[in-house]
């Protein structure tokens, strides 16, 4: 079974308390179903695209994380080969979750003069038609170049 849970997020949350007096984390996953609730003490605002319409949902498990999810696999059995369960909460932290709906996250361009900066567009979208060939170890190279000059 797989969990939700975030060692590595939560190392680097305590990381950067110690630098940063205030932490806002934006949760850019398509899925409104789960919430990661074992960081919310790690961050001082949570915000997500959108909540469930009952807080006291995120009291009970959802398989494979997202409602949908849940309810095949309640109504018709569906069992996947490495299940998810998402997390839960017993209470809802209302004063931190905030909601950004329509929120925007992505790879921006860094440098007006840099090369990738000038052909931001193409070559997002070329990375994007590369992407499907990352086995390829050349295209790996490729792709990981872009990606570290993005970061």
């Amino acid at each position: 079974m797989i969990s939700f849970s975030t060692p590595k997020s939560i190392k680097e949350l305590s990381l950067l308390r110690k630098r940063f007096a205030r932490i806002v984390y934006f949760d850019d996953s398509a899925a409104v179903s789960y919430i990661m609730f074992n960081i919310i003490d790690y961050v001082d605002q949570y915000w997500v695209r959108g909540l469930l319409s009952d807080p006291n949902s995120y009291r009970n498990p959802l398989y494979g994380g997202r409602t949908y999810t849940n309810y095949y696999h309640n109504n018709y059995s569906v069992v996947d080969h490495f299940p998810t369960i998402s997390p839960t909460c017993s209470n809802f932290p209302d004063d931190k979750i905030k909601i950004a709906w329509n929120i925007g996250a992505g790879g921006f361009p860094f440098s007006s003069s840099h090369f990738f900066s000038i052909y931001h567009g193409y070559i997002k979208k070329f990375s994007c038609i590369l992407s499907m060939a990352s086995a390829i170890p050349l295209v790996s190279q490729i792709l990981w170049r872009y990606y570290s000059l993005m970061i």
